[in-house]
């Protein structure tokens, strides 16, 4: 890491989601593998992956599509900087986040009830 907070040594984003880092920060490592699976470990290099489900986790935790779009445009390799981050893996980054928040879960009882008119009669009665 330099002195301004990025990787020093930069990111490289493939179209294919994969991740090349070059740094040996343990911070930058664990900044990494908080969206990203992480498959190889280098002394100077971190290869991994973005998943729909790294990134999940990622937005699980509180961690924006922006936040992490950002982090990986700001931390690109000086090389790959010159192109940017692919556009499909922004994209694709963005619409987990949007997709994730289509569905809503909530705990919820289900009855089972022969007569209908008994669900009505225990309903009535909740709401008095």
């Amino acid at each position: 890491q330099d002195g301004t907070g990025t990787l020093a040594g930069g990111v490289i984003v493939e179209t294919n989601f994969k991740i090349f880092a070059y740094t040996a920060s343990a911070l930058q490592v664990r900044l990494l593998s908080m969206f990203c699976r992480l498959a190889e470990r280098l002394p100077n290099m971190v290869v991994g992956v973005v998943t729909r489900e790294s990134v999940g986790e990622a937005l699980a935790s509180g961690i924006t599509s922006r936040q992490i779009v950002q982090f990986l445009v700001s931390n690109l390799h000086p090389a790959a900087a010159r192109r940017g981050l692919p556009e499909n893996v922004r994209a694709q980054i963005l619409r987990w986040e949007a997709d994730a928040g289509r569905l809503q879960v909530r705990q919820c009882v289900m009855w089972r009830v022969a007569d209908s008119g008994a669900l009505d009669r225990v309903c009535a009665a909740a709401q008095k």
